[in-house]
């Protein structure tokens, strides 16, 4: 998972923030060559209109000397252009007062201008920084969602593996159960066939004792006398190997005993035993 998050940061790195970073360095390069020529521009206006203001002053106080002067010199020629002078001389102030006051509010709408200039950059920043700002806001609202989807995703995940782990250890549960039981089948089966050639041998071991009985014995038994009480005559047979060789007391005995299932002449399973003598 911190793999994950890692990669998703540098992807984001990669497509949005260095974007972001290189289009705020460029705002600030224009932002610092806008202050610069506005300073510039600003500084060039003010010191026009001052040196404009001050040659307009110089050269009215100029004309106002020279006029002086010319007046104290020649008032008493210029007696009769005095009415004319004084009509010229107010018309000049006028004029002058009127071209002071154009360029005065020259100045001020040039000084409002570069006000507003100035002031034009850094709202439009404000704006700007206000639109980065929500578009953050916007992507770590998506971050954050696509992040608690993951966790989603991940927690259903490990509840998935959680699951299989069971499913996988109880599968080897059951496997270990069948192993031990087949194990156990195997040791009860290897026992009972133990136990089955334990019987046989003794049975044939008892069987060649029994044969080595006397001639008159033999033929006796190998008449009628059932082969294992050796007592009452035989009156049971054996099937399917047809041996006539057990009475009826020892035929309902001899499921109790060891190798009860088998034939004591032939050892072949028995499937029914048959009674032919009452």
């Amino acid at each position: 998972m911190l793999a994950i998050f890692s990669s998703i940061a540098r992807i984001i790195d990669a497509i949005l923030l260095q974007p972001v970073a290189a289009i705020i360095e460029a705002i600030l390069g224009a932002v610092y060559y806008f202050f610069a020529i506005s300073y510039f521009i600003g500084y060039f206006l003010v010191k026009c209109g001052t040196l404009i203001w001050r040659y307009l002053c110089e050269g009215y106080e100029v004309a106002n000397v020279v006029y002086r002067r010319c007046a104290h010199y020649f008032s008493e020629l210029c007696n009769i252009i005095f009415d004319v002078a004084e009509y010229a001389y107010y018309g000049i102030t006028d004029l002058t007062t009127a071209i002071g006051l154009f360029l005065s509010n020259l100045l001020m709408g040039i000084g409002n201008f570069t006000i507003w200039l100035l002031m034009l950059l850094p709202r439009a920043l404000v704006r700007l920084a206000d639109y980065l700002v929500n578009m953050l806001y916007k992507l770590g609202q998506y971050i954050v969602e696509h992040g608690l989807h993951l966790l989603d995703n991940a927690f259903r995940l490990s509840i998935g593996i959680a699951v299989l782990l069971v499913l996988y250890m109880f599968r080897r549960y059951v496997y270990l159960m069948t192993l031990y039981a087949l194990q156990k089948i195997y040791t009860e089966i290897s026992k009972a066939a133990l136990c089955a050639w334990t019987w046989a041998n003794n049975r044939m071991s008892w069987l060649v004792q029994k044969l080595r009985i006397q001639p008159a014995e033999l033929s006796l038994v190998q008449a009628d006398v059932c082969v294992i009480c050796l007592e009452r005559g035989r009156s049971i047979v054996i099937l399917p190997c047809r041996h006539l060789c057990l009475c009826k007391h020892c035929s309902q005995q001899l499921h109790r005993t060891e190798g009860g299932h088998r034939c004591p002449i032939c050892r072949n399973y028995i499937d029914t035993l048959l009674q032919i003598y009452a």
